[in-house]
């Protein structure tokens, strides 16, 4: 798991709070085998217990991550940008329309987030985002 170097709004009990999302990677021998989604449920629930900071986890697909977060990507409401979520939404829609599932969602955001996962290096410059679909 990573953790986040920017807080998130959440619920913690009974209470709204600000803490850190953790982001919960797994190793995979190919891309199709299943995540273990009770596994990781399971893990959500331990960790927002036990650690105080982080309210939130979020199951990150790809490659397994390495390094820890160090700081976040300079981002501003660009052309650029926007094109970039818009881009992200039309796959999510596009696989919740293949999967017959797009009437049984009321909503389902997606956010853009200016995190850079495992940079090559601590000291190149962190120009990726992070897209997160809720």
């Amino acid at each position: 798991a990573v953790v986040s170097t920017q807080s998130t709004g959440g619920v913690q009990g009974d209470q709204r709070s600000y803490s850190f999302a953790a982001a919960l990677t797994i190793e995979r021998e190919e891309a199709s085998q299943a995540v273990p989604w009770e596994a990781l449920s399971y893990l959500t629930k331990v960790i927002t217990m036990l650690c105080s900071d982080v309210n939130r986890c979020c199951y990150m697909f790809g490659e397994k991550i390495e390094t820890p977060l160090k700081d976040v990507t300079p981002t501003y409401l660009t052309p650029r940008n926007l094109n970039r979520l818009r881009e992200a939404d039309a796959v999510v829609n596009a696989t919740l329309q293949k999967h017959g599932e797009i009437g049984s969602v009321a909503q389902m955001p997606v956010v853009l987030l200016p995190l850079h996962f495992d940079r090559p290096s601590r000291y190149d410059p962190s120009t990726q985002h992070a897209v997160v679909v809720r």
